[in-house]
């Protein structure tokens, strides 16, 4: 029904099937490499970055108050009745809503 024709074999060149296959694979272990490397780097923006830091306080009284970290000013809360003073360091442990969960840094 339908003439194709004669189909030509395609020949390739060892070395360069060889070359091919090595450069995918190079480029394969590059991107695998960068991605569990841009995965397992630090959170560096948004409120998620704080949990770790360390911050100091503003005012304080009971179990809340406000401290600095970052070069800005946040409300925060403790699980404890801590008696902190102005400047005192403090390190934040996890974040409710706003307001930051502080510890005392022993």
């Amino acid at each position: 029904m339908f003439n194709i024709g004669h189909i030509q074999e395609i020949q390739l060149n060892e070395g360069f099937m060889w070359a091919t296959v090595l450069f995918s694979l190079a480029l394969f272990a590059l991107t695998a490499f960068l991605t569990v490397k841009t995965y397992k780097k630090k959170i560096s923006v948004g409120t998620e970055s704080m949990i770790g830091d360390t911050g100091h306080i503003v005012e304080w009284k009971n179990n809340k108050g406000r401290i600095r970290v970052q070069g800005e000013i946040w409300h925060a809360v403790s699980d404890e009745k801590l008696d902190l003073k102005k400047d005192d360091k403090v390190l934040i442990s996890a974040i409710e809503d706003l307001n930051l969960k502080i510890k005392i840094i022993e």
